[in-house]
């Protein structure tokens, strides 16, 4: 079982609009956050780190980057 959802994070300024990730849960996690989903829990707590991944696109030369899961 590998749920996959997508989570919304308040940003500090109300003005701002919210950031969106998207998860893949592994594990025991997995299990929980299934039983969490059959009963609509309105809030959920996410311990864990994070990391942003950043890159120069070869063909724009833009500055990219992308959220990644750490380890």
């Amino acid at each position: 079982m590998v749920p996959n959802l997508t989570l919304a994070v308040n940003p500090a300024a109300a003005t701002d609009e919210p950031d969106w990730f998207n998860l893949e849960i592994w594990g025991k996690q997995a299990q929980v956050a299934r039983r969490l989903w059959c009963v609509k829990a309105p809030l959920l707590g996410i311990i864990g780190s994070f990391k942003l991944d950043r890159w120069t696109d070869r063909s724009s030369g833009e500055e990219r980057s992308k959220p990644v899961g750490a380890g």
